[in-house]
């Protein structure tokens, strides 16, 4: 699928970048910081760091970080919702493990995943319409099955036992688009020259 409404929130805030290393949660802030170049397979993939709390005055519990990678033409899988290896590269794959490792709870739906080394070491939630509200991963001792219409985030983190946790969102589109008011950053590489059917 297409992150329209994510686009709503990044790419058009990425038309007008300027450097601005500090970061004030709460404050009317709409600024982009170029953090540091992906080199990978040869290209170079700009990684960027936005911020997105544009209202004043707000102030979240946790802290939230997105991470995603895209192809050109603004897609995070192929039609068949594969992830393909086209928008696998080596650099944004340890920038992106190196970001889970920092955060508490890593937060998905029931179709993407990480796949890496410490994967089963993290605590997580996974967004699913299939439970009422809470449920156990019966394959996962770290993971909870969490659906928001019947359970709060706060409720969930709570059963999870760690209710003051930071969180990484890693997709899909619709679990990016729940937390587009509350990211305190999202990292968002874009593959150049890679299109997704």
């Amino acid at each position: 699928k297409m992150i329209d409404r994510l686009r709503m929130q990044i790419f058009i805030t990425r038309a007008v970048p300027h450097h601005n290393e500090g970061f004030c949660s709460g404050a009317k802030i709409k600024s982009l910081t170029r953090e540091k170049d992906i080199v990978g397979r040869g290209r170079i993939l700009p990684r960027i760091r936005v911020h997105l709390k544009v209202t004043a005055v707000v102030k979240t519990p946790h802290r939230i970080e997105g991470y995603a990678i895209v192809s050109e033409d603004g897609m995070l899988a192929n039609a068949a919702g594969v992830m393909p290896d086209s928008l696998k590269f080596e650099a944004d794959q340890i920038f992106f493990e190196r970001g889970l490792d920092g955060v508490a709870v890593v937060v998905h739906g029931r179709h993407s995943h990480e796949n890496q080394r410490r994967s089963d070491l993290r605590k997580r939630l996974i967004l699913t319409r299939r439970v009422a509200a809470i449920a156990s991963d019966p394959n996962n001792n770290n993971a909870l099955f969490w659906n928001p219409t019947g359970a709060s985030l706060d409720q969930a983190l709570a059963v999870l036992g760690v209710p003051d946790a930071s969180l990484g969102v890693i997709g899909g589109t619709d679990v990016f688009g729940m937390f587009l008011d509350r990211y305190d950053f999202f990292y968002l590489t874009r593959a150049p020259g890679v299109r997704l059917p």
